[in-house]
């Protein structure tokens, strides 16, 4: 009973100071060794942009009625916004103040269809956006191993938005022209430490809500 009982306690004793190893291992890997970058991939929805660009084709999906024009009775079918994909570098000076640029192509478009006197597609209108911007993000609080992280990130940079109009007689015309673009999310979540995901939400050229993976080195 003497002996078996003290094999247990080894065999505890073992596990117990293998997971701790195992613990400070973990703790100490390379996303908690400042400075180091990180590199973040994200898609968001419904941005700035898109908020604007949807009042000028049809706010929503809402059916504003037929109009007649010409002798031709059409409806607009409203917008479509596509999600928004992101790309971002952030080099990470101290375990709460990071800097970093960051890539986002949005995509709206809307169209106007026939009701009467034809058929088809009359007349479209798209707008895509790419938007380059310089970042600052802030650790609120993150637990001891660095795992979970609250944090927020504000920006400022350029969007180039590209007008695409095809007219009622089939010819396409483009136009482009910049604006300027800020970030905003006061509120982001991340979980992982070498490598995992992040959720945030507010106001920007990535979408009200963006979510995605990261991983640093």
């Amino acid at each position: 009973m003497k002996k078996t009982l003290a094999v247990l306690l080894l065999v505890a004793g073992v596990l117990s100071a293998t997971c701790e190893a195992r613990a400070q291992e973990y703790s100490s890997g390379t996303s908690d060794d400042f400075p180091h970058w990180e590199i973040r991939g994200g898609v968001g929805w419904f941005s700035p942009l898109d908020f604007i660009c949807s009042l000028g084709t049809a706010f929503g999906t809402i059916d504003l009625g037929a109009n007649n024009d010409n002798g031709i009775t059409t409806r607009r079918e409203g917008w479509c916004a596509s999600l928004n994909p992101s790309v971002e570098v952030f080099y990470n000076f101290t375990p709460r103040i990071s800097v970093g640029v960051s890539a986002t192509v949005g995509h709206i478009s809307s169209r106007l269809v026939y009701v009467t006197g034809g058929s088809g597609v009359r007349k479209s209108k798209a707008f895509t956006y790419p938007s380059l911007m310089v970042s600052a993000r802030t650790i609120y609080w993150r637990t001891e191993d660095n795992l979970w992280r609250i944090y927020g990130t504000s920006g400022v940079g350029i969007s180039l938005v590209c007008i695409k109009d095809v007219d009622t007689d089939g010819g396409v015309s483009t136009s482009s022209k910049k604006t300027v673009m800020a970030n905003f999310y006061p509120l982001g979540v991340s979980f992982g430490t070498s490598r995992g995901l992040f959720a945030e939400v507010g106001w920007g050229a990535q979408g009200f809500i963006n979510m995605g993976g990261f991983f640093s080195f």
